[in-house]
């Protein structure tokens, strides 16, 4: 298994990646059916630049939501991106089990919103060091039902790289 997450160049760019500030770590343990101990760990690279707002639940289409955030000082907001991926399906016991790992990406770029090309649609604002963005985003028509991931990157005054920030993921049905 361990093979599987190093062998994923998107698994082992996120380790590597230099802006990450924070990481969570989760520890469990639990019996399996042969009464014996499992322990396992996991791990969460973070990058904690800022505070964003909560996204709905699930979105409708037709139905405007805003992201919006603030991020630290001495860091702008670069895009803010919407990937789609179908919902995942269940899985039988038997399909668990044999199933490999595989760490699934969003199938489809749907839309961006870049704030130095968009001014008017990407509300930016400055204050005590800190810029806030904002931006309203009405799922289309032709959004498909599934996942949709909102992702929000920002550069560093130190770097014009840009960086994921945040990662997060809502639905449509």
């Amino acid at each position: 298994m361990q093979r599987s997450l190093m062998g994923s160049p998107m698994h082992r760019m996120n380790i590597l990646n230099p802006n990450h500030n924070k990481v969570g770590i989760g520890i469990s343990i639990s019996v399996n059916i042969d009464g014996l101990n499992r322990l396992a760990v996991a791990q969460e690279f973070i990058n904690q630049y800022g505070h964003y707002s909560v996204l709905p639940h699930a979105l409708k289409r037709g139905q405007p939501f805003i992201v919006a955030g603030t991020l630290d000082a001495g860091f702008s907001p670069y895009s803010i991106e919407i990937a789609w991926e179908a919902a995942p399906k269940s899985m039988t016991k038997a399909e668990l089990v044999t199933s490999p790992l595989v760490y699934s990406e969003a199938d489809r770029f749907v839309t961006g919103f870049y704030p130095d090309l968009e001014p008017k649609v990407v509300r930016v604002v400055q204050h005590a060091g800190n810029k806030s963005f904002s931006v309203t985003i009405t799922p289309e028509a032709d959004w498909k039902a599934g996942l949709y991931y909102v992702s929000i990157l920002a550069r560093s005054s130190k770097g014009n790289t840009p960086f994921l920030v945040s990662l997060r993921t809502t639905h449509l049905n």
